[in-house]
Formats: C-alpha cells, structure tokens, sequence
C-alpha cells in the first residue's frame, strides 16, 4: 500500500521525526522564540499520534502539508503541491524520512529562511492546534444535528406543558384578584423548580412564591406558597389539605401579605376554580435569617469583571448545572405572560448565602417580576414592549432571551461586553446577531452539544420541518426539550455522571459539617437559640443530656457557660450543623463527671457523626475512659480541639488539651496579643491562639444578676469553639469546592478529617508567632478577600502536596 493510499500511516512517521530529541546542540545559539516554537511543536506532535486513527483525512493532508513547507528551506525552490503527483509529494518529508540522521529542527542557511522558518512553525502549530480541537471532539462529545421530529416519550416536556397550563391559571387569577391597594407591594418573585413526576400534577401544582414588600431601608419578602388545584382533573383531595367550602371564601392577597410580614412563617394560598383562599400558613422553607436580601445573576456577572483573566466567578460544573436547571426550569414559562419581552439576567435571583463571599445555591434560582400589582398592570405587554416586538427578527422574543443568557453564562459576562461595536442606540435584534457571531467560538470552547442547545435558542430549531405550529403545541414543545434541554444534559451527564432527575439531590447533597460541643447545655429560653413555638435554631440538631441522674431531655444552662460557647459557634461556623452535649452542671469539673464525658465523645462520634468536637474544658488529671474515647474519635477521624487551661505559667496544659491529636488552644486579645493566663507555650508542639479576652456572646438572662441575654467572657475555653468554628468553616469551604473534582481520591473534604492535615491548613493561617512561641491564628491569610474560591483550594492542595512530600 502507497503513502497516497494511507495518509495516516505516513503522518504518523512524520510526527515521530518531529517528536525525536536533538542529537546534538546547534553551533550558533537559538532565540527564544525558536526554541519556544520548537518545544511545542515536539509536544504537540507527540498529542497527535494517539488519536490518528479517527483523523479527518483533509486535516491530516492539510497538516501534511504545512510540515512540508516547514522542512523545505533546505531545497533550492518551493514545492509546488499542485504538480507532485503520486509518490512525488511531500519530497522534504521523504527525504526526512529515508535519512535517520535528518534534524528537522536544523538551523537554516540564510536568515531570509530563518524568517520563513519562523512563519512557517507558526502555521504549522495552528493546524496541530485544529487537529487538537477536532481530537477534543470526537473525545468528548458525539457531534449530532437538531433533531426535527418529536419524541413521543419526553415526560419532562409533558410536564412542562402541565405546569405551563396552571401558570396560565395562576397569571389569570392573580391580574383579576390581586390589586394593591397599601401602595408597598412591589411585586412577585416565582420558584423555578426543576421537573417532579408527580400523580397529582394534572389536578394540582404547588408555586414557591416571595411576596415583594416596600419597606425602608430595602424592599421585605415575604414567603409564600401557592397551590393551583384544577377540580376537572381531580380524583382526590391531598388529606394534610383543608377541605374549601362552597362558595370558596375570598382571599384578600395584598392584606393577607401586609398581616403575615414578621410572623415568621410561609404564607399559603389555594386557587380554586379562580378564587384565592387563605390555608393555614406553613414553616418556612428558606429559614429565618437567608431571605433578607436576593443576588442576581447579574451581580455574579459584575463579579466576573473584577476577577483576574483566566478566573471564573463560577466553576465550570457550576455553570454548566445553572444552565440546564435553567432551560428545564425556564420551559414552562417561556412564551407566557410571566416572562415580558425585557426578560435578562437581572431578573434571574438567588438567595443571598449565609456567609460573605459563598455563591448562592444555583439549583435554586427564581424568577423576580417587577410589576407592581395595581389595575393599570393587567396588559401583558408594556407599549413600548409592544413596539419593539414588531420589529424583532426571532419568533420567540424568551427563546431568543434564554439562548442569549446560554451565551452569557459560559463567558460570565452580559451579552453588552461581547459586542465590538459603538455605543450608539441598540436595535431590538443587535444581541441576536452579537451571539450569533460568538457562535462559531462557543462550538470549540463548550463542546458541541452546548453550542448546538444555544443554537437552537438563537434560530428557532424547535419548530418541525414542513409544519406551521404555534410555541405551546404539543410537537414543539417536544422538539425544544430534545434539541435545548436534553443537550444541555448529556453536557452534564457525560462530565459529571448527573442525570436531571437527580441534580436537585446532587447539588444539595454536600455533607453538612457537624460539630458536636460538649459543655454546661444551652438556655431553653433564649430568644437567639430557641425560636418560636419553642423549638431551637434550625441548625442545632439535637441537645442531650449526658449527666448521671439526669433525663436526656434535661439541657438547660444552669451556669451560662455552654450558652455562650454555642453562640459563638453558631456565629462562627455558619453552615455547620451543631449537636450539644451536656456534661456540666458546675464550673468544676470533678471524676464523677468524667465517665459522663467519656459517653458524650463516643455517642458524638457513633450516634452524631460529628466531624468536629470541642471541648471547652480541661481537668488535671488521666482518666482511662476518656482516653479511650478520644483515641476511638481520633482513629475515626473526628477532629477533637480542647482549651489549653487558664492557670498561666503556673501549670502546664492540662487534659484531654495535652493528649496527642487533640488541638490545644491558646488565647489572644483582639490584637493578638497572648492572653497572660495561657500556660508556657511549649516548645515541642504548636501553640494554637485565637480571640479568647472580652468576646461577647449569648447567655441566660437574670443568672448570676445578670439581666442581659447577652454576657462578655474570657478565656481559652472561649478561644476554643471559636477555633472550632474557623475549622468546620475550611472543611465546609473544602466540601463544596469537592464538588467541581471528579476524582474523588483528589477531593480535600476527607483529607482534611486528619489532624495532621487540618494542623498544616491552620499553621498556614499564621503569620508569625506572637509573644514566647503562640501561634496566632490569622484566617484571612488564606482566605484572603481576593482570592477565588478556586486559588484558595488550590493553595489547599498545595499543603497536602508538600505534607506528604516531606512526611
């Protein structure tokens, strides 16, 4: 067989003369750009041979010839392709070939050559780089066109056609009912949720909605939930519902929101044959203190602007996840009157997360309407909505805006950014035409099932070939969950292994971090530890009693302690779910106290699963249950941090602080500075210290003549929880960054249960020692303000490397 006959044979003994090491160094140094090109061009004709089999013919003979044309300096005249028949053709590289001792990187004779030399590597680089992004491909991604018939079998898409229906009841009925009439409604902001095969959904669907309220200094939500029930298709009443009368009672809607603002609960509406009833409120879904304010996605783009080139806002899983909860969320609203023609990104909300600098749940996300609820609201359309309409080119102006935002999400910039153009007055259609443009860069930068779901947005390839049909038919509505939904899952699945019937679960399931503390219980009546109804902050799991004589039911704070070690835990790690274990009535601790502590680590470890135990308490002498326990915990990885005393030098640390694994912890004044009743720093082991004098905190108000509910404390069992909490923090922090790494034996968040990898993360918190050998923990030192949340676990993954390097 021919070189002709087999392009692939011959390319690839091209590419290992190109791949070979220099026999010997050239007489006259190279420049830097030289031997720059030559590296990669040995590298990237070392990426190619694995993957010939699969080549493109035409790409193979066009790299062909760019080798040939960098290799034929050393002839006297070009050759002219054109006229090399058969095994004429590529005469530098036959030559190369038959003669071993041939350098294909030689020096060329003249420097007009060199120049040449110089251009021609360029080229030829650009055709390895196309060989590579067409290898990328065929690796990842099957490449298939828009499908033009329907699947019968999309139950997704029919649920979107039933939820698309009772949004339309629900649109009807909240323009004929609610008319504001306190002047401070501000509008609606509606759940998208993600497809949920229910037998019910034909006869009833449930709506989590915000009530938007204007208050000074920002507008107040107001939860609520919306139950659309269609009696033609019931054939049964959900028992926990209340039965309505008949005639249904009328719901007044602006007062029944003004009535509910501060009670602490989820407003509840039925509609029923299109009149609104008042159901018994419900326990708020989104907690007490997450729904203060909203960000948008807006925000997160603003944020991308401030970021480093090169760095995203939101990971790559994250992004791609955000986008297919979107377009599977977005269906049932598209073309309906609940997204107006000006929909963008801005009206894409989050609830804000509970700790600066986290990114909002994206499997969450809502939709925000502006329109304030009064009579001269009800058109669908604004007029000026209505203008621009007429002149818009997409048949679909939500479509186009989904297939817009698709385009702005994988860049993390709005669509104003992309454009090259001048600043003068937009047209209606410029944003289609600018992503259109970003098309052809968006088939090599998200893969082909990406680019192909954004196309279909942008050019309407969700109607049928051949028929004249409406948005809401059945077959388009079939069309545009295979051609945009379905893509944007097989991105997800094929990356990820997640099917969009588990991405609610698979997002949410990030192991919530659980720190047992032991200590004197908590105060039953504190209004900051037991909300209403008197059940406790949702974030203490359970409370129990561990004292001998004593219920487990029995947790109240005889001695204030515990309370304001809880608090400080509840402030400093806020995602971490707490579990209490009461082992104190006293401030002294005496041994028939110790059994008792004995069973609170080892039911913390076995029955609570806590990651993280803290003890806030020291006593001066051995007990062979507690060691056990506390060997058990640390064989178990549960990451155990104790105080260090508060004798100062007259005694030395005292136990279980001293045992080894357990984390001894100092205290500091708000500078910084060692408190003076720490014991002598040792000078074997590190000498954790943090805020430990003067810190405030929660406590029962009227114990010990004091009436506040609030008491200042120091100490270094102060100091204790508070380092606690900063480590629950960077194992929260390392859980969900996990997320975004396939690999799980490259996951940081089981690292991290070691003590001696959790002691390296925190040493590298220290700046510098303070006073006779503390080493005062500085967080901020790792995470820094600036930093990405990807540079931050990067540096993490730099200590586990250097740990085990010099272990």
């Amino acid at each position: 067989m021919s070189d002709d006959d087999d392009p692939r044979g011959f390319f690839q003994s091209v590419l290992g003369i190109f791949t070979r090491i220099r026999p010997q160094k050239s007489a006259k140094p190279r420049s830097l750009k030289t031997r720059w090109q030559e590296a990669w061009l040995r590298a990237d004709a070392f990426a190619q041979q694995d993957d010939l089999d699969r080549a493109d013919p035409e790409s193979v003979e066009r790299t062909l010839r760019a080798c040939e044309r960098y290799v034929q300096d050393d002839y006297d005249q070009e050759i002219d392709f054109s006229r090399q028949p058969g095994l004429e053709r590529y005469l530098g590289l036959r030559h190369m070939l038959n003669d071993p001792t041939t350098d294909p990187y030689a020096e060329p004779r003249t420097s007009i050559r060199r120049r040449k030399r110089g251009r021609r590597g360029d080229d030829l680089l650009d055709e390895f780089g196309n060989l590579e992004q067409e290898s990328k491909r065929r690796r990842v991604l099957c490449r298939q066109e828009p499908s033009h018939e329907p699947n019968s079998q999309e139950p997704d898409a029919d649920f979107a056609m039933l939820m698309r229906r009772h949004l339309v009841t629900l649109d009807n009925a909240l323009r004929m009912h609610w008319v504001c009439v306190c002047q401070k409604c501000s509008g609606l902001t509606v759940r998208l949720s993600l497809p949920q095969h229910k037998k019910d959904l034909e006869a009833e669907a449930s709506f989590e909605v915000f009530f938007g309220v204007r208050s000074v200094p920002a507008t107040v939500l107001q939860e609520g939930k919306i139950t659309v029930k269609d009696l033609r298709n019931s054939t049964s009443r959900c028992p926990s519902e209340p039965i309505l009368s008949h005639p249904p009672e009328f719901a007044h809607i602006c007062q029944s929101i003004t009535e509910s603002l501060g009670q602490r609960n989820c407003l509840h509406f039925a509609l029923e044959e299109g009149i609104f009833q008042r159901l018994r409120p419900q326990p708020k879904t989104f907690g007490s203190d997450r729904v203060s304010r909203t960000i948008s996605l807006s925000a997160l783009f603003n944020r991308q602007k401030e970021l480093l080139r090169g760095e995203s806002v939101l990971p790559l899983k994250g992004k791609r996840i955000l986008a297919l909860t979107l377009a599977s969320a977005l269906l049932p609203f598209l073309e309906t009157p609940w997204l107006q023609f000006s929909f963008d990104h801005s009206k894409i909300h989050f609830f804000e997360p509970m700790k600066d600098g986290e990114l909002p749940d994206i499997t969450k996300p809502f939709l925000s309407l502006e329109h304030v609820p009064t009579a001269s609201t009800r058109t669908t359309h604004s007029s000026e909505d209505a203008d621009s309409l007429k002149h818009i080119v997409h048949p679909n102006a939500s479509v186009l805006a989904l297939g817009i935002l698709l385009c702005e999400l994988h860049y993390c910039i709005p669509v104003e950014l992309m454009s090259k153009g001048s600043n003068a007055e937009k047209g209606v259609n410029d944003d289609m035409y600018t992503c259109l443009n970003k098309l052809e860069d968006l088939e090599d930068d998200a893969g082909v099932d990406y680019y192909h779901a954004t196309k279909a947005c942008l050019t309407g390839e969700y109607y049928p070939t051949g028929e004249r049909a409406n948005f809401e038919d059945v077959s388009v509505q079939r069309l545009f969950y295979q051609n945009v939904v379905k893509r944007l899952e097989a991105v997800v699945f094929k990356a990820w292994g997640i099917c969009l019937d588990n991405l609610d679960f698979e997002i949410d399931h990030v192991q919530p971090v659980r720190i047992a503390i032991l200590d004197s219980g908590l105060d039953t009546e504190s209004p900051f530890l037991v909300e209403d109804q008197q059940l406790p902050n949702p974030r203490i799991k359970e409370v129990r009693s561990f004292i001998h004589g004593t219920e487990p039911h029995d947790v109240q704070d005889e001695i204030g302690h515990g309370t304001h070690a809880l608090g400080l835990l509840l402030k400093v790690a806020p995602c971490a779910e707490i579990y209490v274990a009461r082992i104190a009535r006293r401030e002294a601790l005496g041994p028939n106290t110790y059994d008792d502590i004995a069973k609170a680590i080892n039911y913390s470890v076995e029955q609570w699963g806590a990651d993280i135990i803290s003890m806030s308490f020291g006593i001066r002498e051995q007990h062979e249950g507690m060691n056990r326990a506390i060997s058990d915990a640390l064989n178990k990885r549960t990451l155990l941090f104790a105080a260090a005393s508060n004798d100062g030098a007259n005694l030395s640390r005292a136990f279980p602080a001293k045992c080894r694994g357990v984390f001894c912890i100092h205290s500091t004044d708000g500078n910084g500075n060692p408190s003076s009743f720490n014991p002598t720093a040792s000078e074997t082991d590190v000498n954790f210290s943090l805020l430990g004098e003067s810190v405030s905190s929660h406590w029962p108000a009227g114990l010990n003549g004091h009436d506040q509910s609030v008491n200042v404390m120091s100490g270094t069992s102060v100091a204790t929880p508070i380092a606690a909490g900063l480590a629950a923090s960077v194992l929260s922090f390392a859980r969900q960054q996990d997320q975004n790494v396939p690999i799980e034996s490259d996951r940081l968040g089981p690292w991290l249960k070691i003590d001696s990898s959790m002691n390296a993360v925190l040493k590298s918190m220290v700046r510098q020692r303070r006073g006779a050998g503390y080493d005062y923990i500085t967080p901020h030192v790792l995470f820094d303000s600036g930093a990405t949340r990807d540079f931050v676990y990067g540096k993490m993954n730099d200590l586990r490397r250097n740990l085990y390097r010099y272990e």
